[in-house]
């Protein structure tokens, strides 16, 4: 009799422990499936970050592209700026000089 009591309760702790083993199992598998998940979204964040980078460096060069050629066109204007100054004085003395020979 005590021996089948003892067997009968030895035979509730496997089930327990049984029971037990299969929850680790499963959280154990769990714990794969969002590691699993966990890496695949790293990586596609990886990626986007990288397309990302890209995207900034075309931009980063295009701008330095149109900087060089906003700065050409500013040389350009101011050049143009000094010649019609100098125009503008030659056109000044020009009349100044008619003038004066006309009242002279």
């Amino acid at each position: 009799q005590l021996l089948r009591e003892r067997l009968e309760e030895t035979k509730h702790e496997l089930i327990s422990a049984n029971a037990m083993i299969q929850e680790l199992e499963q959280t154990r598998a769990e714990l794969i499936n969002r590691s699993i998940r966990h890496d695949a979204e790293r990586d596609e964040l990886d990626k986007s970050f990288s397309r990302s980078d890209r995207d900034l460096t075309a931009l980063r060069q295009q701008c330095d592209a149109q900087a060089k050629e906003l700065e050409q066109k500013r040389v350009e204007c101011d050049r143009l700026r000094a010649e019609m100054l100098a125009a503008r004085q030659i056109a000044k003395d020009l009349s100044d000089t008619i003038a004066s020979r006309t009242l002279g």
